[in-house]
């Protein structure tokens, strides 16, 4: 369903730029993926059961960006988007911004390009290589993974949440918690220092290095699983 398409073009610096809009049908407690390879992908929510797709599309000259196709696969329960950017298109980008109804579960993956999602109150997954992750106000499970660049997670509640993976190579970790939270924490780091403002044991390896925690808050609660080789993790208590 075309919600109110259109056609942009205008140079960017060297570039030159093509956008649309699009809303979509999806069923309460559905599912949207997007799967990006060059640009940003962020994620918000929002009242009704329609998602709306914003996207632009980034390249050098104008013939290219017609080849640059965004694959939509649209059902009641799950809707799949997909870039695609021919190997012959150089410097070519698609930047989204996605707003989603509550309740829905996310899957933003890019290959380089940052993630910022939002709002989301089911399970969210999300995962670059190159950028960082931005995950805030979330309720629910989040796994969450870049290979440069920082993580961070900001939980509202951590109700429905069960198992949590959080993991990053070169880049800083730092996630907010509610004050009553419980569950199993595990943390390591190789190059880098690990802070915590809740109640969990640091254990320090030779020579203070390797830091990492082993440790519960409570009897109950979801699974933390926290890592990052060249960088320090924060676990603060918002």
């Amino acid at each position: 369903m075309l919600f109110a398409a259109y056609c942009s073009m205008h140079a960017v610096g060297a570039k030159v730029s093509k956008g649309f809009e699009r809303s979509l049908n999806l069923e309460d407690g559905g599912e949207v993926s997007v799967a990006n390879t060059n640009g940003s992908v962020q994620v918000n929510v929002r009242d009704g059961s329609q998602v709306l797709l914003r996207a632009t599309k980034i390249a050098r000259e104008t013939g290219d960006l017609d080849r640059i196709r965004i694959e939509i696969d649209e059902s009641p329960g799950r809707i799949e988007i997909e870039t695609k950017i021919p190997r012959s298109v150089r410097n070519a980008a698609v930047s989204y911004d996605l707003e989603v109804p509550r309740g829905t579960w996310v899957e933003a993956t890019s290959v380089n390009g940052s993630i910022r999602i939002v709002g989301t109150h089911d399970e969210t997954t999300a995962s670059t290589v190159n950028g960082p992750v931005n995950i805030t106000d979330v309720r629910g499970s989040v796994a969450a993974k870049t290979v440069n660049g920082s993580l961070q997670v900001d939980w509202a509640s951590l109700e429905g949440s069960a198992k949590n993976s959080l993991e990053t190579v070169n880049g800083s970790l730092r996630i907010w918690m509610p004050s009553d939270t419980q569950g199993a924490f595990k943390a390591s780091t190789v190059n880098g220092s690990i802070k915590t403002d809740l109640p969990l044991e640091v254990r320090k390896g030779k020579f203070g290095r390797r830091p990492s925690v082993d440790d519960r808050i409570g009897e109950g609660g979801p699974d933390f699983a926290l890592s990052t080789v060249h960088g320090s993790i924060s676990i603060l208590e918002k």
